[in-house]
């Protein structure tokens, strides 16, 4: 609850996205490695919780959770959220064979 909790421990909450965050992995992935050591250095300890992506969204907003991790930036989220320097990058593309012309 707001103004109740330990000011020393940062909490996210997030969906999988391999390999960035999963929990399948040592330290849950490559974002949550970096996360909880840039917090650790500070003195912070950070807890995350896996939701669904959009519940993941809602309690971030509503000041449930302090921070969601792995979220692409739009527009829409900026006018709640504040965003960090990127610290990885990533490029989404269309993959089709060549020669087969139909869409």
């Amino acid at each position: 609850m707001i103004g109740q909790r330990d000011s020393k421990i940062i909490t996210g909450a997030c969906d999988l996205y391999p390999p960035y965050v999963d929990f399948d992995q040592p330290g849950y992935g490559l974002s949550i490695e970096i996360i909880t050591a840039a917090y650790k250095v500070s003195g912070y300890e950070f807890k995350l919780d896996l939701l669904p992506w959009a519940r993941a969204e809602i309690v971030v907003n509503n000041s449930e959770y302090d921070i969601l991790p792995d979220a692409w930036f739009t527009n829409e989220r900026a006018e709640t959220l504040l965003f960090s320097d990127p610290y990885a990058v990533n490029e989404l593309l269309f993959i089709k064979r060549k020669g087969d012309f139909k869409c």
